[in-house]
């Protein structure tokens, strides 16, 4: 499709449709990385019947430019999406409606299989699902309640020190707690776990 319409735009530049041609597109490397050219280029010399004799243009590697567009558009989601939980937090009727929200902005944002949005009390040791879902569909869950034991958190503190637990296969427990091993059961392999302050 990029060839074709590359082709096009040299195309109508040749045969004096266009003054020149201008087109932003992919090349395959052949270490296979892609990079993004920049192809501009003009008919300088015709021959008496319009034939083009002579072109220059010139190809620039925006390789560099297209991923700081793609780090800039990621960045702005992120913000866009902290103004919404803002904006829900100052909105909330209860800490479910804040959950939700949250949920909704961290499934559009991160690429996984779902998510869920837990409040911690660290002075009971205790654990409340708020809500949970996967992208596209969500739910606000009825209270549902844990001791830190039961969710199968032995290292709950590392947690609490603002620390990620990552769980990159889940059938390395030999006793799942029942909240793990329903998770388990439902198809989730690897899990991840980041406390929010």
């Amino acid at each position: 499709l990029f060839r074709s319409w590359l082709g096009s735009a040299v195309a109508a530049a040749l045969k004096g449709q266009s003054p020149d041609y201008r087109a932003e597109h992919r090349v395959r490397r052949s270490d296979g990385s892609w990079l993004w050219i920049k192809s501009l280029g003009r008919v300088v010399a015709r021959g008496p019947d319009g034939r083009a004799l002579r072109c220059l243009g010139i190809n620039d590697d925006l390789t560099k430019f297209k991923q700081s567009e793609d780090r800039l558009r990621a960045y702005v989601a992120r913000l866009e999406a902290l103004r919404e939980i803002d904006a829900a937090i100052l909105a909330a009727r209860s800490p479910h409606d804040v959950a939700e929200t949250g949920l909704q902005q961290v499934l559009r944002m991160v690429p996984c299989w779902g998510a869920s949005a837990m409040l911690f009390d660290h002075n009971s040791k205790r654990l409340t699902l708020l809500a949970s879902g996967r992208p596209g569909e969500s739910e606000v869950a009825s209270v549902n309640s844990c001791t830190v034991d039961e969710y199968g958190r032995a290292d709950f503190e590392k947690m609490q020190s603002g620390v990620a637990c990552i769980i990159n296969d889940m059938s390395v427990f030999q006793t799942p707690s029942p909240v793990m091993a329903t998770r388990y059961a439902i198809g989730v392999r690897a899990h991840a776990e980041h406390e929010v302050r």
